[in-house]
């Protein structure tokens, strides 16, 4: 069941009121907020910065976030940004949100030139009928100060439509791909850099120009970030991917011939197969080419590390370090029962698995897991999970609106704290984000 709990401006203003003099009091402030090594960073001036322990009710965001029309919503660092509705009307939008200020920022296009910019949430450029150019929503990641969007802007010249150079049309006459292209209208996708303190878009770049249709790529559209943060990698329906600096948006690889979707719905994965099964991996940040161990069928690589059932008889799931083409020997690997294609997610430097038989966390490349529970072990297996700085976060179906917190580096449960939501995807300093896409603010801090 779909819930919502808007906490007021007035008590999100006394979170963060001890920041806004530093802050600046609108997103145009280019000053970054002072930070604190201490907990929550309780003393005026500070933002917190280390996990929090408690949570109160939803942020009042000028942005729907939990109707249709929201999508992708995660936390990161001050920053909450997705996909969402202006509760002005429209179409969803690209927008970011400083927690600190609840200012809130959307990518917009100038309909006459196609230039990308940004715009407060509360006062957009109106759509125009008619416009040369119109922009569609699809991603955007935050990485520190910094935001990367993926954005389809459709308008004249702005690409081919990939067709041959002739088409049959439904009145059985030939016509050229120009004529075509002047009928349907073009389309390209776009990744700009965002610098988030005053919403310049610094750098822009277009990924692909042929044959986009939004309406029926979009859905498989993706947008992240490599374990290292230094690469891009961007996706685009089943058929395109690249990988970017991201310092200066240059392309490192861009899509690498037979493809095989390998890449869908993988957090973090710094490679890409070709078409066959145990074929040649491809590394999206240098663009190397690495053959994995004969002996294993590569089912999900986490960094530098392929992990996939072996043929050698080994008990669960092998683990390989691709980067110095050695075998990683675990002490107690992953369950074979485990798919890591569905049952896995990457957090915060852990690989986080919920299947049906296990729950476990663990460093890409460990012999062990951090913690680990069975089914059959008396506690139950969570719904939902990630990490934040060594802090497990996890929901479970038979303890409604309560956050279990763990500390990774002992296995030592830390709390169990009031929250309102079923689940958790995403957390920060400042806040958590749920399922639903709805950002619930965090109210204390770990000391």
């Amino acid at each position: 069941m779909r819930r919502r709990a808007f906490l007021s401006r007035a008590a999100l203003g006394a979170l963060v009121l001890p920041v806004l003099a530093a802050c600046g009091s609108g997103a145009g402030s280019s000053d970054p907020a002072p930070t604190s090594s201490g907990a929550g960073g309780s003393g005026a001036g500070s933002v917190p910065t280390t996990p929090p322990t408690a949570f109160g009710e939803a942020a009042d965001l000028p942005v729907s976030v939990d109707g249709s029309g929201s999508r992708f919503v995660r936390v990161s660092g001050r920053y909450a940004a997705g996909i969402a509705r202006l509760f002005t009307g429209g179409g969803s939008v690209i927008f970011y949100t400083d927690l600190t200020t609840t200012d809130t920022r959307v990518v917009t296009v100038d309909p006459a030139t196609g230039q990308y910019a940004t715009a407060a949430a509360d006062d957009p450029a109106p759509a125009q009928d008619g416009a040369a150019y119109s922009l569609t929503a699809s991603r955007i990641v935050v990485e520190g100060e910094e935001g990367y969007a993926l954005a389809v802007l459709e308008g004249p010249g702005t690409a081919s439509t990939g067709q041959d150079s002739e088409q049959l049309t439904e009145e059985d006459d030939w016509v050229s791909a120009e004529e075509t292209e002047a009928q349907e209208g073009t389309a390209r996708v776009d990744l700009l850099k965002i610098a988030l303190a005053d919403g310049t878009v610094t750098a822009s770049t277009t990924l692909w120009d042929s044959g986009i249709v939004p309406e029926e790529q979009g859905a498989m559209a993706g947008l992240r970030l490599s374990t290292d943060g230094s690469v891009l990698i961007a996706q685009w329906g089943t058929d395109h991917i690249a990988s970017v600096s991201t310092t200066d948006l240059s392309t490192i690889v861009s899509d690498p011939q037979d493809l095989d979707g390998y890449f869908s719905s993988r957090e973090a994965c710094d490679y890409v197969t070709g078409q066959w099964e145990g074929g040649t991996l491809i590394s999206l940040t240098d663009g190397a080419e690495v053959d994995p161990p004969g002996t294993m069928t590569v089912s999900r690589v986490v960094g530098h590390v392929a992990y996939g059932v072996t043929w050698d008889g080994t008990e669960g799931l092998g683990a390989y370090d691709l980067s110095t083409g050695t075998e990683i020997e675990q002490t107690e690997p992953i369950p074979s029962t485990v798919d890591l294609t569905v049952d896995s997610t990457y957090h915060g430097g852990y690989l986080v698995t919920i299947g049906q038989e296990v729950f476990e966390a663990r460093k890409p490349g460990d012999p062990a897991p951090a913690v680990t529970w069975s089914a059959d072990s008396g506690r139950a297996l969570p719904i939902s999970a990630t990490v934040l700085d060594d802090v497990l976060y996890l929901c479970f179906e038979d303890q409604p609106d309560t956050i279990t917190l763990i500390d990774l580096t002992t296995g030592a449960d830390i709390t169990s704290t009031a929250y309102p939501s079923q689940s958790v995807v995403g957390v920060s300093p400042l806040a958590a984000v749920d399922e639903e896409n709805t950002v619930i603010l965090a109210t204390d801090w770990r000391s």
